[in-house]
């Protein structure tokens, strides 16, 4: 059982760790709806993100309903995110087109992500504001000296780890079920295999930015899982499926062009997300050290 001493220093970690993840959260959003620098919008995601794993962490029914503006400012950064991502990626491809027409295909696409991305920077700062007002920050101040502390004594922040860990096992198995099944598609396990990028990205950042209120394995690690590797081979296959996905929205009457081009750039990039799927390690877990 904590001492008096012990909780205390448990609060004054969970309060340091939310106050410096907002602060950096704050500080590039609103830089993010100036839209100088990609790298502000990438930054507030992350922090946004890291505030609300920290947050279902300690409030898991959001009754501080704190999570709802954060949630809303990160959903509209990763929309600008995604087509910063994406726009960097084709703007290679075209400069690496094979012949002409494919070039043109590339350029005119390219115009339709720019034009969207211009739509989701318009909309930046007024998804972003509700998280940075001052109406919410008074509310941010009241819970840290408030609520936090009886959230912090009560958390068991080891328990939700454990059971995000049993959540990627299910997920694990499921994955070993759907590719067994011969009308399996790529696309099918790429969604599932997202689905379980998010809890791991989950479970890295409880790792990372609640440590201090983890209880440790035998050995000293906070998990049994190889975080940091699946997360870079979840992320690396997730950019193939969403490149493949926008790319699909997208169609040769729309691009003005030759159906057989847009058909060999899509043969392509789906063989890409095919490859990526099949260097995941997340189906041999138990094989790996």
């Amino acid at each position: 059982m904590e001492t008096l001493q012990e909780r205390t220093e448990t609060y004054r970690e969970w309060k340091k760790q939310l106050k410096r993840h907002y602060r950096k959260f704050a500080g590039f959003a609103k830089e993010a709806y100036r839209y100088e620098d990609v790298e502000d919008v990438h930054q507030a995601r992350v922090h946004c993100r890291k505030l609300l794993t920290l947050l279902k962490l300690l409030d898991p029914d959001d009754r501080e309903e704190l999570r709802v503006p954060l949630r809303r400012a990160f959903k509209a950064l990763g929309k600008v995110r995604d087509s910063d991502v994406l726009i960097a990626d084709f703007v290679q491809r075209k400069e690496d087109a094979p012949d002409g027409d494919t070039a043109e295909m590339l350029k005119r696409y390219l115009k339709l992500l720019r034009d969207r991305r211009l739509r989701y920077v318009a909309k930046l700062e007024k998804r972003l504001r509700p998280a940075l007002r001052g109406k919410f920050r008074r509310r941010w101040d009241d819970y840290l000296n408030g609520a936090l502390q009886e959230q912090a004594a009560a958390v068991d922040a080891t328990a939700q780890l454990r059971r995000l860990e049993a959540k990627l096992e299910a997920k694990q198995a499921e994955l070993r079920e759907l590719a067994a099944q011969p009308d399996t598609s790529g696309l099918d396990l790429a969604e599932t295999l997202h689905e379980a990028r998010l809890i791991v990205k989950e479970i890295r950042y409880v790792t990372s930015e609640a440590d201090f209120a983890l209880k440790p394995l035998p050995g000293g690690a906070l998990s049994f899982l190889p975080v940091k590797p699946l997360q870079e081979e979840l992320g690396a296959l997730n950019d193939s499926r969403v490149r493949l996905a926008r790319w699909q929205d997208a169609n040769p009457e729309a691009l003005g062009i030759d159906p057989d081009v847009y058909r060999r750039m899509t043969d392509r990039l789906r063989g890409e997300m095919e490859r990526r799927i099949r260097e995941v390690s997340l189906a041999n877990l138990d094989e790996r050290d």
